[in-house]
């Protein structure tokens, strides 16, 4: 008998850990990401999806994690605050492309002489041929950024806030690859 209530209490306790709790997720365009996730331990929530088009096909789409919700790109640009960003490949993109899109980005947003040519360097050599259903995940942080670029294959880490800030920028700076995927980031679309 004792055992009994012994085995309730810890069943009912373990239930309401947050790990036990069911994790709710958001949609667009049939990729799912959650509503929330845990970084350098910190709780981050979902800030803002987005999807990218290119003639009207669907490269991929993303989510932006944040500490608190924000629709201030320069804010969320600059925080000290851990900031996380996934991505869901709906095509295939072979490496070419796929490090031309970026060259494209980083000299609309650092142009020639760029501060950050080395690190640019250093994170467009890690760039790869993506297969359709890959996912990334950029992780932005006071001390640089890190991105789990391909499944099975070690992050990229490049030390430096302002360089971390660049490659978020690509997304929710000036010169997004579409408006509509920076306001979906930004959580300006419903």
């Amino acid at each position: 008998m004792q055992f009994k209530h012994v085995l309730r209490l810890l069943c009912a306790v373990f239930s309401c850990l947050p790990g036990a709790l069911p994790v709710k997720a958001a949609a667009i365009a049939g990729a799912e990401f959650p509503d929330s996730v845990v970084q350098q331990g910190r709780p981050l929530i979902l800030n803002g999806l987005g999807v990218r088009s290119y003639l009207g096909f669907k490269i991929y789409a993303a989510a932006l994690y944040l500490v608190e919700k924000s629709p201030d790109e320069a804010q969320i640009i600059a925080s000290p605050s851990v900031r996380v960003l996934k991505m869901h490949y709906f095509v295939d993109v072979d490496q070419d492309d796929a490090r031309a899109a970026w060259e494209r980005s980083f000299a609309e947003l650092c142009p020639m002489p760029c501060k950050f040519s080395e690190e640019i360097q250093q994170f467009t050599r890690y760039v790869s041929a993506i297969k359709a259903q890959d996912t990334e995940t950029y992780i932005f942080s006071p001390d640089g950024l890190e991105a789990m670029l391909k499944p099975g294959q070690p992050a990229v880490k490049i030390a430096g806030r302002e360089f971390s800030g660049l490659v978020l920028a690509t997304w929710i700076g000036r010169d997004p690859p579409t408006e509509d995927l920076k306001q979906g980031l930004l959580g300006k679309l419903k």
